[in-house]
């Protein structure tokens, strides 16, 4: 909860319930039938008339209420938990002095066709088409939750640096980044942690909890962004469904050889060409790199194997051809691919994985079509023999 006046609101409601300090001598583990904190231990100096005042941390966002402090313990004192103090506002039709909407959290839920679970706040749902991704509507509760599925031989603090020192995951500045392992039981280590910052803009101040489950070459980046405001207030619940994140990894064995692969007709996103793609593959929005000079295609899609999802298929369409196939490779890349003056290659890196692609241009009656493939260094061999069958798939 943020300071100034709408703190002080919480802050007004407890004094008027605990006017005075209380002094007792208690039990510093004490806890409630469902094991959550009753009290917060403090070493902050208190004095009669402190009791209802809040309890902040070094952002100003308020974690409890202070209560009262120990007879024979100097410079010991306890608060009661901030959530405590949401729960009797809302028990006893207060819930109007609540600054923000307060976020419950639901049941595990298990997403299966993204190999990913953990606990969701009530009345969230993932509204990404990618099969790497997870992505909630902000609108619905003011708080993003984004999962990034990524290949990368890089340690989950390499990956904590590149979420929280750069833009390739959210388009914020981050600072003061705070993380620690997280031990689970039976389960996969996490990496957990927060990060202030602002938007793009710079209008607004933006608060992040992010959680990064190491999967071996396969990493789950987590994290749940919005004003800071709200994830502030919402950060018990954000951050124990974090801390509940799941994964199942999707790389799970060779492709085989290309030659062997089925191959049937799938629409293009705008439903109007057919284009072969292997069987059991998914079909995703997407398509191949964009080339300068180009003009926006007419239908674009991308295709990846059921067991990889580093590898891409990707296919442009225009419907008249008024750029020559040479001329289209050579605005992608100055590089030829291995198919000729209408191919083109190129490379890239991400999170520390080298990534080889190749593409070409062809005629399809009065059109121009682009198929181009995508997949990490290890498997470039499979891509370019890939990228041979499809083009003769194409022309049947």
């Amino acid at each position: 909860m943020p300071q100034g006046g709408r703190l002080n609101l919480v802050a007004v409601a407890f004094h008027c319930i605990f006017p005075q300090l209380q002094v007792f001598e208690i039990d510093a583990g004490a806890a409630g039938d469902a094991g959550e904190r009753r009290y917060l231990q403090i070493t902050n100096n208190l004095n009669p008339g402190n009791s209802g005042g809040p309890l902040v941390d070094r952002d100003g966002f308020v974690v409890g209420v202070i209560r009262m402090k120990l007879t024979k313990g100097a410079g010991i004192g306890f608060a009661i938990p901030v959530n405590e103090v949401k729960d009797f506002l809302e028990s006893h039709g207060l819930a109007h002095l609540i600054p923000s909407r307060r976020l419950h959290l639901g049941p595990f839920q298990s997403i299966e066709a993204k190999g990913i679970g953990l606990r969701l706040a009530e009345g969230v749902t993932d509204i990404s088409p990618f099969r790497s991704r997870v992505e909630t509507d902000p609108r619905s509760v003011e708080v993003a939750l984004r999962i990034d599925r990524v290949f990368s031989p890089w340690n989950p603090k390499q990956i904590e640096q590149t979420l929280v020192g750069t833009q390739a995951f959210e388009r914020i500045s981050m600072v003061g980044p705070e993380s620690q392992g997280s031990p689970r039981s039976g389960a996969t280590p996490l990496l957990l942690g927060h990060a202030t910052g602002t938007s793009a803009d710079g209008k607004q101040e933006i608060k992040m909890d992010y959680a990064v489950l190491d999967l071996g070459s396969e990493k789950l980046v987590a994290r749940y962004v919005g004003p800071a405001e709200q994830v502030a207030f919402n950060e018990s619940v954000l951050r124990e469904s974090l801390a509940s994140l799941e994964g199942q990894r999707f790389i799970v064995g060779d492709l085989g050889p290309a030659e062997n692969v089925e191959w049937s007709p799938a629409p293009a996103t705008n439903g109007q060409r057919l284009l072969p793609v292997p069987v059991g593959w998914t079909v995703e929005p997407g398509g191949p790199s964009l080339c300068p000079g180009l003009p926006q295609p007419g239908a674009v899609t991308a295709a990846f194997p059921a067991h990889d999802f580093t590898v891409a298929l990707r296919a442009a369409v225009w419907p008249s051809g008024e750029v020559a196939p040479d001329a289209a490779a050579s605005a992608c890349s100055s590089r030829r691919g291995s198919l000729g003056g209408a191919s083109y290659a190129s490379r890239g890196e991400f999170l520390g994985a080298s990534y080889f692609i190749e593409g070409v241009f062809t005629r399809v009656g009065p059109g121009l079509m682009q198929l181009e493939v995508l997949s990490p260094d290890q498997r470039s061999a499979f891509a370019r023999a890939l990228l041979s069958v499809w083009i003769k798939k194409v022309a049947e």
